[in-house]
């Protein structure tokens, strides 16, 4: 989180266009994972109809995903640009899996970057606790079979992402990490207020909207 607000002010500085654009840019890359994943095991094994088929229900729910008003705080609020963020490698962890699994010299690339964005996420909020239960979930019904038969085909990637639950405790019990995460090298940032005003379509946005991200100061531009 405080890595791609650091990106942002490199971007804009002061200026809010660089922060609304990696927002934007972030909630449209979650749109294309979505995409790839949607209908793909489903699809995978049937005709060229049922594939057209698949892409097509695919890009229905990225376009739902795209436009539907329950984002509209991630993509306009800028110090909640975490669910964002989890969601991209919360997506890009499963895309990286399933390729893995679909590939045929045992995908250990594929499982590797599994696994590095895996981490990235429990490092990101705490969310993606959930993910490697979820991914032996999806393994099971559309690919594996059944639970056990999951971890024997693919026990080197479930041991990693069992792993990454050791770096999501590690860094709970040694901070108490902001959930906005606003430090990043020493450096507090803080957006003008115009940047966190409420977005008309949810006049009930909570508190965490209106918390502000502070700028650095110029000793550290």
């Amino acid at each position: 989180m405080s890595f791609s607000l650091a990106i942002s002010y490199a971007l804009s500085g002061e200026s809010m266009w660089g922060y609304h654009l990696l927002n934007l840019l972030m909630h449209l890359g979650n749109a294309l994972l979505l995409y790839g994943l949607s209908g793909a095991p489903c699809c995978a094994g049937g005709g060229p109809v049922v594939r057209r088929r698949g892409r097509a229900l695919g890009a229905l729910r990225a376009l739902i995903w795209v436009v539907h008003p329950l984002h509209a705080n991630s993509v306009t609020y800028i110090i909640t640009r975490t669910e964002l963020l989890v969601s991209l490698f919360f997506l890009l962890t499963f895309y990286c899996a399933i390729r893995a699994w679909e590939s045929q010299g045992g995908g250990w690339g594929w499982t590797a970057a599994a696994f590095v964005y895996c981490v990235i996420g429990m490092a990101t909020k705490e969310n993606m606790v959930v993910l490697p239960v979820l991914l032996w979930l999806y393994d099971r019904t559309f690919f594996s079979g059944g639970f056990w038969a999951a971890l024997r085909r693919h026990f080197v990637l479930y041991l990693l992402l069992a792993a990454s639950w050791g770096m999501l405790g590690y860094l709970v019990s040694v901070q108490d990490r902001p959930a906005t995460g606003t430090q990043f090298g020493g450096v507090t940032f803080r957006l003008p207020a115009h940047a966190v005003r409420r977005h008309p379509l949810l006049p009930a946005a909570g508190a965490v909207s209106q918390q502000a991200v502070h700028l650095p100061p110029d000793e550290h531009r």
